[in-house]
Parts: structure tokens; C-alpha cells; sequence
């Protein structure tokens, strides 16, 4: 009877161990949940993070296509003074705690901030020179690293749906780098920074690199999502197909530079090259 009246007390002792200790005893969750449940908005995050990820793909195919002939490299020529390039030359060991109390350029953000939220540079009061100094694009929340008036989105937001890499992007570039620029991305798309600089640059590739695999797992064959897929180019005026590709985010400046003809013919063998690509793909 009293080994009975033990072995029931140490049942009890651990069942209660066990709820109190969730986190050690219980399966922990994946890092999906946790950031969802972080955001408390399930929906909003899947919502915003697949349609970034799925314009980035398409704007990846079109401008393949643009590059041979007008130079699109141009628009991906890292410059000497673009954030990215300073920040390398930033000693990673560095301690976060001085980051957090230096202001190198005396726009009134920390080091830190600009590093590791803003993407900007801690060593130029206005990133992208255009007259607005940083914590003023910040507070006004415009992008501070693209001049005002001007469409950036192409030029840094561009998904190389084969390699899952960003398109500008050094292939050697670090962890700290790629998540960086998708801090960027997810700001614009409309996440509040300050949430995002609670997550780490692990969990950060890690929730994006997730998120593609599910998107090419739900979306096998995936199409254009400016409406060129589905339709018959043949019945697409070039003045249709010029609307289409500017609200995917191909910039003004582009498509000025082809005539009818030529923006015709181009967006005709992308399609088709997608389409043979998807037949290969699901086979």
C-alpha cells in the first residue's frame, strides 16, 4: 500500500513538472509558429511574405529576359557607398552593447538600429543622398535608403526562383547580409520594424526559406500573378501588357526603352520559356 501511495505522489510530482515546463518537456514549436504567434497574426504575416516572395519571382523571369539587351546589370552594381558594402567592412565581433550607444554619421540613430533594423549606414546621415537624413524618412516611414520619388523596388527585390537567392546578392555574401535585405523587403511590405528587430537573422532566413519551400510545394506550376499567364499574349494590346508588367514592379524607365514590338515578342518568349519550365517541372 505505501509503495502504491509513492509511486501515485511521484506521478503527480511529474505531471505537474510537466505542465509548469512546457518549454523542456513539451515538443517545441517550430519556428514558424513561434513568429506567428509573436505576430498574432497568422494570416497578415503568410499574406504579406507570399506575396513578396511570389513578385519577386516574376519580376526575376521578365527581367531576364531585359538584361542581355539594356544592360539591366547596371541596376545591380554594388557601389562604394551602398549600405551593404559599408556594413562589411563593420568587425561582425563587435560588441553590440558600444553599437547600441555609437552614432557614427549623427543622424540621431544608434549604430545598432541602422544595422541591424533600418538596413541604412551608420556612416552616412542620408543613405540614399536625397536631402531627407535618415530619422526623418524613419519618422515620416518612407524608405530611407531610396531617394524619394524614385521606384526602388526592382532593383533590390528581385528572387532567383531556381537558387532561392536574391538577385544583387553576392553568392559569398553572409547570413547577416541576405537578412538584411529581406529586413528591408518585409518593411515595405508593411512589418513594423521594431517587431522584426526582435527576431534574429537565423530566424529570419529561416521563416523566409520556409515560406518559399511551401509556396513551391503548394504552387507547383506557379504563374504570373500580374495576369500574363492564362491569357493569349496574341489578345493583349502592347499598351495591356505595359500596365501588367508595371504593376508587378518593372519600372517606367525599362519599359520605355522598347517599342511595341520588341516589349511584345520579349514578354511572348518569357511565357513561353515559364510554361516549358512548369511542363518540366511537374513531370
Amino acid at each position: 500500500m505505501a509503495f502504491r501511495e509513492k509511486k501515485a505522489e511521484n506521478n503527480n510530482i511529474l505531471e505537474e513538472i510537466y505542465h509548469n515546463d512546457p518549454q523542456g518537456l513539451q515538443q517545441k514549436k517550430p519556428i514558424k509558429q513561434k513568429i506567428v504567434n509573436f505576430f498574432h497574426d497568422k494570416k497578415k504575416v503568410d499574406h504579406l511574405l507570399s506575396a513578396t516572395i511570389l513578385v519577386l519571382g516574376l519580376a526575376a523571369v521578365v527581367l531576364g529576359f531585359f538584361q542581355f539587351k539594356w544592360n539591366i546589370n547596371s541596376y545591380f552594381v554594388v557601389k562604394p557607398t551602398d549600405p551593404l558594402t559599408l556594413n562589411a567592412n563593420i568587425n561582425t565581433e563587435q560588441d553590440l552593447l558600444g553599437l547600441r550607444q555609437k552614432d557614427t554619421d549623427l543622424d540621431g540613430l544608434s549604430d545598432y538600429d541602422e544595422l541591424k533594423i533600418y538596413a541604412t549606414s551608420p556612416y552616412l546621415p542620408d543613405t540614399d543622398s536625397d536631402g531627407i537624413d535618415d530619422k526623418t524618412e524613419i519618422a515620416k516611414k518612407t524608405n530611407p535608403t531610396c531617394p524619394e520619388g524614385k521606384d526602388c523596388f526592382v532593383e533590390w527585390s528581385v528572387l532567383d526562383p531556381q537558387s532561392g537567392s536574391l538577385v544583387g546578392i553576392d553568392l559569398q555574401a553572409t547570413d547577416e547580409e541576405r537578412a538584411a535585405q529581406l529586413r528591408r523587403a518585409l518593411v515595405q511590405e508593411g512589418l513594423d520594424p521594431q517587431e522584426l528587430a526582435q527576431l534574429s537573422d537565423q530566424e529570419i532566413l529561416a521563416l523566409y526559406q520556409e515560406l518559399l519551400n511551401q509556396i513551391k510545394q503548394e504552387q507547383p506550376s506557379p504563374t504570373v500573378s500580374t495576369g500574363l499567364a492564362g491569357q493569349d499574349i496574341n489578345n493583349l494590346t502592347p499598351a495591356q501588357v505595359r500596365e501588367l508588367l508595371k504593376s508587378a514592379g518593372v519600372s517606367q524607365e525599362i519599359l520605355n526603352e522598347l517599342d511595341d514590338q520588341e516589349l511584345m515578342q520579349l514578354v511572348s518568349e518569357t511565357v513561353t520559356n515559364a510554361n516549358k519550365t512548369n511542363g518540366q517541372t511537374s513531370q
